[in-house]
């Protein structure tokens, strides 16, 4: 049986904001990407889903296929590691990346 929660108001407060920042980025991907045009995928800070093969140390760069809503993979970009090291040998993981300026950023990766 399912417990109530009970936030103070300052937990209400960060939950709202995480809530806000999150509602300004669209998590819409395009089925008619170019796929010549990695830049294209994007428009202001759309989210990104993508996938990407083995392991991905943090701080360095790997191709990221994007995968639009039928799961098909529509065109690559190179995509910088801030967060952390993430992948498996020999495994294609999820992940979400985001254009920052001309660069293409990981925020998020699957962990097995």
């Amino acid at each position: 049986m399912a417990k109530n929660v009970v936030f103070d108001q300052q937990s209400a407060g960060r939950i709202a904001s995480a809530v806000k920042w999150v509602e300004q980025f669209s998590l819409d991907t395009s089925p008619d990407l170019d796929p010549t045009d990695p830049a294209a995928a994007a428009t202001g800070r759309t989210v990104i889903r993508g996938t990407f093969a083995g392991e991905w140390a943090k701080n360095t760069e790997k191709d990221v296929d994007f995968i639009n809503d039928k799961g098909d993979s529509v065109t690559k970009a190179d995509v910088y590691n801030y967060f952390a090291d993430v992948g498996e040998s020999g495994v294609t993981s999820a992940c979400c990346i985001i254009q920052a300026g001309s660069e293409w950023i990981l925020i998020a990766a699957e962990c097995g």
